[in-house]
């Protein structure tokens, strides 16, 4: 059955920052590089040959002494980084389920490589860390039961495949061109890019497979960390993730939060993990589907693991919770504090916004923000003027993060040449 217009239609008001003036050049020896040859017939040792990518196979989920408490570390994170620069692929068996957790950085990853990866899993649904709620239109945070929840993330290739794309995946694979249903574009401001999600996109359509948006949505994430932490805080992670930004040139799309989530993936990443672990329980205790494939961040495969293995496991519902504002000694958190922090997201997720936003578009490019405003500007429907008024402060808030974001930027951009002349000793 055809649905009906789902996903958030791209507009042109905004610029990305400007990244192609990269100083240095990518590792030559980088993740997947070498094109993986079409064969029938998979031999893992050959596909661990030619990827680079660390295969696991003798892994079993510990059931036992989990710690309701325990968390991941930034050193913890950083390990993982650390022993599998290349990525790193799980493959193992859960509660008669077969998972392949394959996490790495994919936009250096050739189409043909990931297909391989697919054709060597078979699964009958995909994991793709992806934030429904960015992709979805209309998405519904209340939902009534776990269930309820799956059957929103869980869709098919057709809805995910990017607008344009498939004749290209096709093209580059050299296989036949599958026929996909228009929709809307959507705008992905993730890691995963768009060819990766059309190559996923027509391997489900080919072979039949489902697609979960498996990370956790966009609002929670966001008032989850908003809620969280304090407003110094939240301008000290922004300032850093700037200033790393130019410094980590093979990490794309090159913004702020992107790069967050490689330095600072305890506080950016933490609850994420935790929330696609849950599902990872709850595919297994279910066992709809008897292979399963996630597709992850660099870190989330070791992540995900270290999670199974030591943390008990938590209710859908729970791991869906927001937690509440904190309150201080000296005030409560007002609207426009939120908006402040939010607005540092945006920038965050954008990077440089270069030109004057147009207000009517706010709702499309912010939905997150937007929420957060039409829940907090006016609960008690008091003064109806108040959502306007938080509006253009965020549009302002846009601005003065917006100049920031530059200044750091520039810094570090400085910075990573003075430490490239040093190496080049031409200083």
């Amino acid at each position: 059955m055809k649905l009906k217009q789902c996903f958030i239609v791209a507009v042109k008001p905004i610029k990305i920052n400007k990244t192609i003036e990269r100083i240095g050049k990518l590792p030559s020896k980088y993740l997947m590089s070498p094109i993986l040859k079409e064969q029938q017939d998979i031999n893992p040792q050959e596909l661990k040959d030619q990827t680079n990518l660390n295969f696991q196979y003798q892994y079993q989920p510990n059931k036992v002494g989990r710690d309701s408490d325990y968390f991941l570390t930034n050193q913890k994170y950083k390990e993982f980084a650390y022993k599998n620069p290349h990525g790193k692929v799980h493959i193992f068996k859960y509660q008669d389920v077969n998972f392949t957790l394959a996490g790495s950085q994919w936009e250096h990853i050739p189409i043909r490589n990931l297909y391989k990866l697919l054709l060597f899993s078979r699964p009958s649904l995909i994991m793709l860390q992806m934030k429904p709620d960015q992709i979805l239109k209309g998405f519904d945070y209340k939902f009534k039961s776990s269930k309820d929840y799956i059957n929103q993330i869980v869709r098919e290739p057709d809805e995910i495949m990017p607008a344009g794309y498939h004749e290209k995946i096709a093209e580059v694979l050299e296989h036949e061109k599958l026929e996909f249903l228009e929709y809307e574009p959507y705008i992905n401001k993730e890691r995963i890019d768009y060819d990766k999600i059309a190559t996923i996109s027509y391997y489900a359509k080919k072979f039949n497979a489902k697609i979960m948006l498996a990370d956790i949505p966009a609002l929670i994430f966001r008032e989850t960390l908003c809620n969280q932490l304090t407003l110094p805080q939240l301008q000290q992670y922004f300032k850093v993730a700037c200033i790393a930004t130019p410094q980590n040139p093979d990490i794309y799309p090159n913004t702020p939060m992107n790069v967050a989530y490689q330095i600072l993936p305890d506080i950016f990443l933490r609850r994420s993990d935790e929330f696609m672990t849950t599902l990872v329980e709850y595919l297994a205790a279910k066992k709809s589907y008897k292979r399963v494939f996630a597709l992850l961040g660099n870190m989330q495969s070791d992540a995900i693991v270290d999670l199974l293995d030591n943390k008990s496991a938590s209710h859908l519902k729970y791991e869906l919770e927001i937690p509440k504002i904190k309150r201080t000694l000296f005030k409560d958190l007002t609207c426009e504090d939120l908006v402040e922090r939010h607005a540092i997201l945006d920038v965050m997720y954008y990077g440089d916004i270069e030109q004057e936003v147009d207000p009517e578009q706010q709702d499309y490019y912010f939905p997150e923000t937007m929420t957060i405003i039409d829940k907090y500007a006016d609960p008690q429907f008091i003064d109806k003027t108040r959502p306007a008024q938080m509006r253009y402060l965020h549009l302002e808030m846009l601005k003065k993060y917006s100049i920031f974001q530059s200044k750091y930027y520039k810094i570090g951009k400085q910075k990573l040449k003075e430490e490239y002349m040093e190496k080049a000793k031409i200083i």
